[in-house]
């Protein structure tokens, strides 16, 4: 099986380094935007059994050049919207107000749905998350990149 995870495109947040807030959250930049508009070129000519994505505006407006291209369904997903930093060691802002366990829980959840029962899939997703997945699939994406593709083998 095949995970490719892409972390959301650039927003002003990202830029000025505030927390995201609450959802929905903030919207992809001029610059995100032709971000997402690139992740679809390269990601077009793979077919995904499933793409899911995080419910959050940025993962959404991330996805939908995708969509526009290829026209298969997305699945959106608040079990993969952002972790705080709290399951790296340090306290960052949650607007889902989820303590640790709540979270590896939550993602836990959604990796056993869509564990072995397809050949490829995408998640459009946030850095902690990505990371998170990551290691429990036994990948090793580590400080994932503002529009940045990774694929692991499981």
């Amino acid at each position: 099986m095949k995970i490719y995870l892409v972390r959301h495109a650039e927003t002003d947040y990202d830029l000025t380094k505030k927390d995201c807030g609450e959802y929905p959250g903030p919207s992809l930049t001029k610059n995100g935007l032709k971000q997402a508009e690139e992740i679809a070129m390269i990601l077009s000519n793979i077919k995904f059994d499933q793409i899911y994505c995080s419910d959050l505006q940025r993962t959404k407006q991330t996805a939908e050049p995708l969509n526009n291209i290829t026209k298969q369904k997305i699945n959106f997903d608040s079990r993969i919207r952002e972790t705080s930093d709290i399951m790296n060691g340090y306290l960052h802002y949650n607007d889902m107000n989820e303590s640790e366990t709540d979270q590896k829980d939550r993602l836990k959840s959604f990796i056993s749905d869509i564990s072995q029962k397809y050949d490829s899939i995408l998640i459009v997703s946030h850095f902690n998350t990505i990371e998170f997945l990551s290691r429990e699939l036994g990948g090793n994406i580590k400080k994932p990149a503002y529009a940045s593709i990774n694929c692991i083998e499981i």
